[in-house]
């Protein structure tokens, strides 16, 4: 993990890309997880959901619970779920979709675009 120091002596860490692309199943990284403090990720619940991303300290786990929660014409709710389980360079990916009262779907319906170590 590199850092960058500003002039005032503030040290701002700098990614590395450990995944770009774009993917729906189990991948791989470049690097070991072990070598990072924390990851980012950038995904998208579905392919109609407005990408996002989020951290998770390595700290913590190196397990991760991504959800988007939706309602159509106000009625019908919909819960996208991910769960990403980071084990050295190998990541598993699971998830399900739900529609309250109704259908479930065990599929992963969101994207993982990106995952930046640092």
């Amino acid at each position: 993990m590199g850092k960058f120091v500003k002039n005032d002596g503030t040290k701002i860490p700098i990614g590395t890309v450990l995944f770009d692309g774009a993917t729906q199943s189990d991948f791989t990284l470049t690097d070991d997880i072990s070598n990072y403090d924390y990851l980012e990720i950038f995904y998208r619940s579905h392919n109609w959901i407005n990408p996002k991303s989020t951290r998770m300290s390595l700290k913590a786990g190196a397990r991760v619970h991504l959800s988007d929660v939706h309602t159509t014409n106000g009625s019908s709710v919909t819960v996208y779920e991910m769960t990403l389980v980071f084990s050295g360079k190998n990541v598993t990916l699971s998830g399900c979709t739900k529609v309250i009262g109704g259908t479930y779907i065990t599929a992963v319906e969101g994207t993982i675009y990106q995952v930046i170590g640092y």
